[in-house]
């Protein structure tokens, strides 16, 4: 675990030292499609 936390830490630092804006190309319709599909997926899985 100590080792996957340097490596997120570290890969925040580049990242922050040239940030670029996140594009949002998904719909609203389309997340709340899928949240839909996996909270099925997940109820059938429960009542497996």
């Amino acid at each position: 675990m100590p080792d996957l936390i340097e490596k997120i830490e570290a890969y925040i630092r580049v990242n922050n030292e040239c940030p670029k804006p996140l594009i949002w190309t998904a719909t609203a319709a389309f997340i709340i499609e899928k949240d839909r599909r996996g909270g099925e997926t997940l109820q059938a899985t429960k009542q497996n």
